[in-house]
């Protein structure tokens, strides 16, 4: 899929993929991460954004201790 594509492919908001390259760097922007804290969220507590967004806020917290 060319760039061209990937802007008018829209993103699934009720999973994070992380097959693809622009999805996972959609994810990363959203949540301020990166990959490698992304994909550790998304084997911690699945592909659902609200989860994701929860541990990476309980992580976030526990590293401000």
């Amino acid at each position: 899929m060319s760039r061209d594509d990937h802007e008018s492919a829209s993103i699934d908001a009720t999973r994070i993929d992380l097959v693809e390259q622009w999805e996972i760097d959609y994810w990363i922007e959203t949540f301020g991460v990166s990959e490698e804290r992304l994909r550790h969220a998304v084997d911690e507590v699945g592909h659902a954004p609200a989860e994701v967004r929860r541990y990476l806020g309980r992580e976030t917290s526990l590293d401000q201790s």
